[in-house]
């Protein structure tokens, strides 16, 4: 309102200044009069044709894959901006590189700052590339447009709401496993392991280990490398991998909403079925958590679309616990069929965990442990064999997750 009232004072002395005949007035009032209504009008036009738009050069990418967020300007009309701000929000874990990073005062949202001006019809596209350094959904956007009038009295500012998604997979690692962990993890007894090899067809030799059946030595291929080797058959029944996850961890920990403890946790998980399914293994998935609005709960399956499924189940998962992993393991459910091996990644080991554990060997269904817990439960004794992978806060930089 006070501008539409400074507008008719200066209207008003202009008039009066050629009513009275006051040349120099009349030229200050005038100047003045065309200068705030250039002003105005500006600012009024400021934003009128000028489109904003994102793309991400993909929506799902792999831990520390790199990719570009592309924004795109627009000003279709003639008028040119001197100035154009676009704030666009950006996740606050990922790192976007070559831009200008503004945190809001709550500390919890990060805005892409661009200012630019822009002739008229011109297009603008800037490229940044975004580190993709954290597992999850991220959210880009919405966008925030600011401009005005020519000498910067007056501001005019639009939002545009379309949003962009980007799904993160969690780390794989390399899996370095001996040769006992690898027995471990799908069942050592004699029976089973018969069972999962065609004796009439060999696919390779290996060193002779202490326990293999001297019916399976292969003397031709030992008399040649001069050491005692074994045949290798080829798998006639699928083993099945049962990778469970325990996203409770001692609250003393950290405070984190997703405290780095289950992110380590759900790292190893995706590595393990990665290096099952390489192995042509039928990898399923449970956890104390939800993903996709739905629990954690995927079929143990050799297909070859697996691994990416269960690699977006973890990528979208919410690390909240919802139940105690006792439940988990003692359930009766579908997604748990007999014959699957147990693999419980947590870093919480307590004796309810151990029992439920020796249950289902007792069942007849093989039980390994994944400890992750920096320091070992020394008072804790177990017929489950435990496999020792403590954390660190450095876990992103290790080459491969050995197991023994």
């Amino acid at each position: 309102m006070l501008d539409v009232l400074w507008l008719l004072i200066i209207a008003a002395l202009d008039v009066w200044a050629i009513w009275t005949g006051n040349s120099p007035l009349i030229l200050v009032a005038s100047v003045v009069l065309i200068l705030a209504l250039s002003v105005r009008l500006w600012n009024r036009w400021s934003l009128v044709g000028v489109e904003f738009s994102r793309r991400l050069s993909g929506g799902r990418a792999y831990f520390g894959q790199t990719i570009d967020l592309l924004l795109t300007l627009s000003n279709l009309k003639p008028l040119p901006l001197p100035w154009l701000l676009v704030e666009d929000e950006i996740p606050k874990r990922l790192h976007v590189q070559d831009g200008r990073i503004e945190t809001r005062d709550d500390g919890f949202f990060r805005c892409l700052q661009n200012i630019l001006p822009m002739m008229p019809y011109e297009r603008v596209v800037r490229r940044f590339p975004v580190i993709c350094n954290r597992r999850g959904i991220h959210t880009f956007g919405p966008a925030h447009l600011e401009s005005g009038d020519y000498l910067g009295f007056l501001k005019r500012r639009a939002g545009v709401s379309a949003t962009d998604t980007l799904v993160v997979f969690p780390r794989i690692a390399p899996v370095a496993m001996d040769r006992l962990s690898s027995n471990s993890l799908i069942g050592r007894d004699p029976i089973r392991r018969i069972l999962h090899t065609d004796p009439v067809r060999t696919i390779s030799s290996r060193k002779y280990v202490a326990g293999d059946p001297y019916r399976l030595i292969d003397w031709r291929t030992t008399a040649r490398t001069g050491g005692l080797m074994v045949r290798v058959f080829e798998p006639s029944t699928t083993p099945l991998v049962d990778i469970v996850l325990n996203f409770s961890v001692p609250y003393h920990i950290s405070q984190d909403i997703e405290p780095d403890e289950t992110e380590f946790i759900i790292s190893i998980g995706a590595s393990l079925a990665s290096y099952a399914s390489t192995k042509g293994w039928a990898v399923g998935l449970r956890a104390n958590g939800r993903s996709r609005q739905r629990p954690i709960a995927a079929v143990p399956s050799a297909s070859p679309a697996q691994l990416g499924e269960l690699l977006d189940i973890l990528a979208q998962a919410n690390t909240v616990p919802t139940e105690s992993i006792f439940s988990v393991l003692t359930a009766i459910h579908p997604v748990r069929p007999a014959g699957a091996s147990v693999v419980l990644i947590t870093t919480v080991l307590n004796e309810h965990i151990i029992s439920a554990l020796e249950d289902l060997r007792r069942q007849g269904r093989p039980a390994t442990v994944v400890h992750t817990a920096a320091k070992p439960e020394s008072d804790i004794k177990s017929l489950v064999p435990v496999w020792r992978l403590p954390y660190q806060p450095n876990w992103t930089d290790h080459e491969a997750y050995i197991f023994h």
